[in-house]
C-alpha cells in the first residue's frame, strides 16, 4: 500500500462494482443529526471514465432519516438477455425480485414477510 494510504473498505471490491450492472449512478446522502436541506448528492454519468459531481441534493428525495440511498440506472432491462434478473443468457428464465435480494443480501426482510412473521 502507498505510503500515508489508508483504506477504509473492508468488504473487497465495495461501492465501484455497481459500475458492472450500470454507468450511471446517483449516491443521495445526509446525515441524521442534520436537515433536509444538507443533503448531498454525488452523480456518476459516465461510469468510471469521468469525475462524478458532488452536488446539493435541495429538491431531490433524500433520506428523511438520514443515511444513503444508491441509485443505478441498468444497462439492460431487468429481465432481457444479460439482465439482472436473467438466470442465464441460455435460457428465458428468470429469478423472482425478492429471490435475488434473498442471495445478495439475505439479512433483508421485506415488509410483507414481516407482517406475517409478526402475526
Amino acid at each position: 500500500m502507498a505510503a500515508g494510504m489508508h483504506a477504509i473498505g473492508r468488504f473487497g471490491i465495495g461501492f465501484f462494482s455497481v459500475f458492472l450492472r450500470g454507468s450511471v449512478v446517483r449516491v443521495y446522502s445526509r446525515r441524521c443529526d442534520k436537515g433536509q436541506e444538507t443533503g448531498r448528492l454525488l452523480d456518476f454519468r459516465g461510469g468510471t471514465t469521468s469525475r462524478p459531481i458532488l452536488s446539493s441534493a435541495s429538491g431531490k428525495p433524500v433520506p428523511v432519516d438520514g443515511g444513503t440511498r444508491v441509485e443505478v440506472l441498468l444497462k439492460n432491462p431487468p429481465y432481457d438477455v444479460g439482465g439482472l434478473l436473467r438466470v442465464n443468457s441460455y435460457s428465458k428464465q428468470t429469478v423472482p425480485l425478492n429471490a435475488l435480494v434473498g442471495a445478495v443480501a439475505p439479512n433483508l426482510i421485506s415488509r410483507s414477510q414481516r407482517s406475517l412473521k409478526t402475526e
